[in-house]
C-alpha cells in the first residue's frame, strides 16, 4: 500500500505561522513498509523520528509538518494482536482514567458515554462497570470494532469520527462525556476534530477527555529525539499550553491536566509507570 502525503503550513492547533524545525526525520516510512515485512500498525512500538517535527513558537505544539494523508487505509486494516498484548495493563490504564474522572464529581450516574477510537471497547467497559453507563463507540479498525460491538449491538460504528459515523450509532443523541484516549496524537487536524465533538457529539455542560503523550514530560525532556512516544503513527505531540489552547478554541473550559499513569505487565505482575502521558478534561461552556 502506497503512502500519500500532505503538509501543514501553520500550527494545526493555534494556526500560528511561527513554526520552526525541532527534530529532522531520521527514518523513512517507505523504507520501513517495504523492508520490515510487518503491518503498519497504530500501536506498534516503532520508535523514532519518522517525519520532520516542527514546533509552534506560540503554543509549543510539536507536529509532523509533512504527514501521511491516507492513514485511514492503514487503520481500517489494522491488526489488534499488538494492541491485545497489553490487555491487563490497558484495563488498569482505563480504570485509572475512569477513576480520575469520577473524582471530579462532574459526571452523574448512568451517563451516555462516547468513545472515539474505542478499539476493542475496554474503556467503555470500565465506564459501564463504574457508572452503569450507556456506551457508544467509533473505531476505524474493522477487527477491533468487531470485538467492541459484542453486547453493544448497533452502538459501535466502524470508521473515523464524523457526522456520518455519529448517524450510524443507533439510539445516540448526545453524550455526557466523550473520551478519546491515545487518539488525538493520531489526528491530522486536531482543531477540527475537537470542534466537531463540541458541535455534534456533546450535551450542554458535557465533558471531553483526552489522554495523550506530553512534550512537557520529564521523559521527553531527558530523551529528546529518542523519546518512546515518537512513533510512525503519531502526528501530534501536545504541550500543556497547546492542549489548553485546543480545548478553549473549541468552546471548552479546561478543568485540569493530570499525569496519566500507565501499567506494564512483568511476568504475573502489573506495574504502574509514568511514561510521560497526561489526561486532559474540559467542560462545555
Amino acid at each position: 500500500m502506497s503512502i500519500e502525503y500532505a503538509e501543514h503550513t501553520a500550527c494545526p492547533v493555534c494556526q500560528s505561522l511561527s513554526i520552526s524545525l525541532k527534530f529532522p526525520a531520521r527514518r523513512s516510512l517507505e523504507e520501513f513498509v517495504s523492508t520490515s515485512g510487518r503491518k503498519f500498525s497504530a500501536s506498534a512500538a516503532d520508535f523514532g523520528i519518522w517525519y520532520d517535527l516542527y514546533e509552534c513558537e506560540h503554543c509549543s505544539h510539536v507536529f509532523a509538518q509533512r504527514y501521511p494523508s491516507n492513514l485511514g487505509e492503514f487503520y481500517h486494516n489494522a491488526d489488534i494482536a499488538t494492541y491485545d498484548r497489553r490487555r491487563l495493563g490497558r484495563q488498569k490504564d482505563f480504570a485509572f482514567i475512569v477513576e480520575t474522572i469520577a473524582r471530579l464529581g462532574l459526571l452523574g450516574n448512568k451517563p451516555n458515554v462516547l468513545g472515539i477510537g474505542c478499539s476493542t471497547g475496554a474503556l467503555l467497559a470500565e465506564f459501564e462497570r463504574y457508572f452503569n453507563a450507556t456506551t457508544f463507540g467509533i473505531e476505524p479498525s474493522l477487527q477491533a470494532a468487531q470485538v467492541a460491538i459484542v453486547n453493544r449491538e448497533g452502538r459501535v460504528a466502524t470508521g473515523f469520527f464524523s457526522q456520518e459515523t455519529l448517524f450510524d450509532l443507533q439510539g445516540f443523541e448526545r453524550a455526557d462525556i466523550v473520551c478519546a484516549t491515545d487518539v488525538i496524537e493520531h489526528v491530522p487536524d486536531p482543531s477540527s476534530f475537537t470542534r466537531l465533538i463540541a458541535r455534534s457529539a456533546l450535551r450542554s455542560n458535557g465533558l471531553i477527555c483526552f489522554a495523550t503523550p506530553s512534550v512537557n514530560s520529564l521523559s521527553c525532556r531527558i530523551m529528546g529525539p529518542y523519546w518512546w512516544s515518537f512513533r510512525a503513527m503519531h502526528l501530534q505531540y501536545f504541550s500543556r499550553k497547546s492542549l489548553w489552547t485546543l480545548l478553549t478554541q473549541a468552546g471548552f473550559k479546561s478543568v485540569g491536566i493530570w499525569p496519566y499513569v500507565k501499567h506494564i505487565e512483568l511476568n504475573r505482575f502489573v506495574v504502574p509507570v509514568s511514561v510521560g502521558d497526561v489526561i486532559s478534561v474540559g467542560v462545555m461552556t
